[in-house]
């Protein structure tokens, strides 16, 4: 109990006819503080409901250092003993700490946070204005008249078109052009036979491709222009040696361009399939004729490096041969000189060579002494 709630009950019993004077003993005063602080806390309590209190406290230790003059004994068994509820006001007085729940968090911030964004209310964001769309472009409208002879002709007065509407006219001239081109375009190959009638005309005609085209139709101007670029990039000593010699063309020439024209005309009319078939064989022909080749040159390669052992074994040999012949020529001329010198001359000692040492030796010691 705070000072002012001791001041309270000391003048309360004042008015009661309880006046202090020194013959009063200080049991008597404590009795009657007591009895009237039970009677007050007990009048508090009825209307408020019972909640246990951790810990039992005294009524000195709730009171306060000013109370320690009317304090009681601390052996005494008269202490008074009561629950209080967590709204009440004497709840304070004897310092009642209210109960932990372990599920609540532990951290008080996080538990003010999160009651604080439970009160925060949403702010209704600004509606956002959109942009204005840009005013597209009015289509630049072309005004024609139909006349009776199908001609079209651009007036003021006339049928309105929208450029979605205006397809362009079909021209069977120009698709037909254009389906000559597709097919006469690079994928043509040029075969053998065409190479060198393609050379022939060169040497007639230079290198005027359309005069070349008139010659040979079934080749254009452009495919032709395209081959001798091709042809003076990879042979350019023939190229450049068949436009230095110009010639003129013969019966014989012009046949052959014909037969290759009619040719040319019979594989483009045929199936897709045929084409095909003939494309095959075409290969596989191909692919024999460089088996073939390339056989004969490992034959050749082979016969080369048999010849050429078998004449480096003829010279090792024909070495041999001479150094013997020569040893024998040697031994001959020895003999010969031998036989030339006279045989009295030659005296043949037959005895050994050491003997012959010892006994010059030991005559020249004899000579000497």
């Amino acid at each position: 109990m705070d000072a002012r709630a001791y001041a309270q009950i000391k003048e309360d019993l004042d008015t009661k006819d309880c006046h202090l004077n020194a013959n009063i003993d200080e049991k008597q005063l404590r009795s009657k503080v007591e009895d009237q602080f039970s009677e007050d806390l007990k009048e508090v309590a009825e209307d408020i409901p019972l909640v246990l209190l951790p810990k039992k406290k005294n009524v000195s230790s709730v009171l306060g250092d000013e109370f320690l003059e009317y304090s009681l004994p601390e052996n005494s068994g008269t202490t008074p003993e009561f629950q209080f509820s967590e709204t009440s006001t004497l709840a304070s007085a004897f310092g009642y700490e209210k109960k932990k729940n372990m599920l609540e968090p532990m951290d008080s911030g996080a538990t003010k946070m999160k009651d604080m964004m439970k009160k925060r209310r949403p702010v209704k964001s600004p509606e956002r204005i959109p942009d204005p769309e840009p005013v597209p472009d009015e289509p630049k409208i072309e005004v024609v008249t139909i006349e009776e002879e199908s001609d079209l002709e651009i007036d003021e007065q006339g049928i309105p078109l929208k450029p979605e509407m205006q397809f362009p006219v079909y021209n069977p001239l120009q698709a037909a052009t254009r389906r000559e081109k597709s097919k006469n375009g690079r994928r043509r190959k040029w075969q053998t036979l065409e190479t060198e009638l393609f050379y022939k005309l060169i040497k007639v005609t230079g290198v005027n491709f359309d005069m070349m085209s008139e010659f040979m139709p079934s080749r254009t101007a452009d495919e032709h222009r395209a081959k001798y670029k091709k042809e003076y990039k990879v042979d350019f000593e023939r190229m450049s040696q068949t436009l230095s010699s110009p010639g003129v063309l013969d019966s014989e020439v012009l046949e052959e361009i014909k037969k290759q024209d009619v040719e040319n005309e019979k594989n483009r009319n045929l199936p897709l399939k045929m084409k095909q078939a003939q494309k095959r064989e075409e290969a596989k022909q191909r692919t024999l004729k460089a088996r073939t080749e390339r056989k004969a040159a490992k034959a050749e390669a082979a016969l080369k490096q048999n010849v050429e052992k078998k004449q480096q074994r003829a010279a090792v040999k024909a070495q041999l041969l001479a150094r013997k012949v020569g040893k024998t020529e040697e031994s001959q001329k020895y003999d010969t000189i031998l036989c030339q010198k006279d045989v009295s001359e030659t005296k043949f000692d037959y005895s050994p060579k050491r003997k012959t040492a010892r006994l010059e030796n030991t005559q020249e010691k004899l000579a000497l002494e």
